[in-house]
């Protein structure tokens, strides 16, 4: 299973979070709390638009939520807890926490989902007592929600399967190397050269597929690499030539530290490259949603299903613009990939 507190970004976070509770402070006590707390929990009996969507009215269409059936059982068996907690700092920067049933050896893995990011809560005073019930903007966002929990279940634990599934591989690679560049670009003058360009696009493809995807064959992933690259096989061989002979090497592709400090030496003039200043601007030009996506697959994939639903809470609403070629209506057929799984 992939965990979150893996990430070197979520580790760098939480080591630098001084002034407040860290991030792993925060997401087990939300997840403590989802347990013990039944008030906490945004549930059809809490919600009014979960209760239409799930109750009422079967009113979502397949199109937006092709693993409904999925969906509503992992929420009746709490093994997807959308809970509510404003005392909590974690914003939508870790909005998510995959986990495994502590002693279960059958590989069920369930998702806290920091609902206070999305929802607003409000208490009312019946002859029993305080009631609380919660509401949200809209379908979409909750059907967007609702999806991404389930994503984060799937990529988290068998995340093996996307890497035998070529398009959507495909799709996530270029998600995640249209961001990194558009980060790189933006701060450095390296898109004055076209094939600076494609060989650094060949390079984040090959920290995506060991660092992300968990691949150990550089000689069988990079050359998928270097074609989504566009590189032919002697730029191929140039920019493995490159990689080799600057001092890092082997350990390139094994981690963000390490892969960042190869770009460094490699490019001098790339700019300020450090996950610090990494995770600010991924903050700034695609949400702080997106900032675990750096080096974590689940929120990677997160992104991608997003999209299919306007990145109405995940990510920003201008990224499927931005990423359109990518991230699109069919970013669903990572879900139908899991479906009845």
């Amino acid at each position: 299973m992939l965990k979150i507190t893996d990430s070197k970004v979520f580790q760098s976070i939480n080591n630098t979070n001084v002034t407040n509770s860290s991030l792993l402070d925060g997401l087990t006590s939300l997840h403590s709390k989802g347990i013990t707390d039944g008030n906490s929990l945004v549930t059809a009996n809490t919600c009014d638009i979960m209760n239409y969507m799930f109750v009422v009215k079967d009113r979502v269409q397949p199109a937006k939520m092709p693993c409904k059936k999925e969906i509503k059982d992992l929420l009746n068996s709490n093994m997807i807890r959308l809970v509510y907690d404003k005392t909590n700092n974690l914003g939508k920067t870790a909005y998510g926490m995959p986990w495994a049933l502590q002693g279960d050896h059958h590989g069920n893995v369930g998702v806290t989902i920091n609902a206070s990011a999305f929802f607003s809560s409000k208490q009312d005073f019946d002859g029993n007592g305080t009631v609380t019930s919660y509401t949200i903007e809209n379908d979409n966002k909750l059907v967007e929600i609702l999806n991404v929990a389930y994503t984060l279940i799937k990529t988290s634990d068998k995340f093996a399967k996307l890497n035998i599934n070529a398009p959507v591989k495909r799709q996530l690679m270029d998600l995640y190397a249209e961001m990194m560049l558009f980060v790189l670009v933006k701060q450095s003058t390296i898109s004055a050269d076209k094939q600076v360009v494609k060989t650094i696009r060949y390079y984040i493809n090959n920290f995506f597929s060991r660092a992300l995807l968990k691949l150990d064959v550089e000689e069988v992933f990079s050359q998928f690499s270097a074609t989504v690259a566009g590189l032919n096989d002697t730029e191929k061989l140039v920019a493995d030539e490159k990689r080799r002979q600057s001092g890092i090497g082997e350990t390139a592709y094994d981690n963000i530290e390490s892969f960042l400090g190869f770009l460094r030496t490699a490019y001098p003039n790339i700019g300020d490259l450090t996950i610090s200043n990494l995770i600010r601007k991924y903050s700034v030009y695609f949400d702080s949603s997106a900032v675990l996506a750096i080096d974590y697959l689940p929120y990677l994939c997160a992104l991608l299903v997003s999209g299919a639903t306007d990145c109405s809470a995940i990510g920003k609403k201008k990224n499927k613009k931005q990423f359109s070629s990518i991230i699109k209506i069919n970013s669903l057929k990572l879900l139908q990939m899991y479906n009845g799984d």
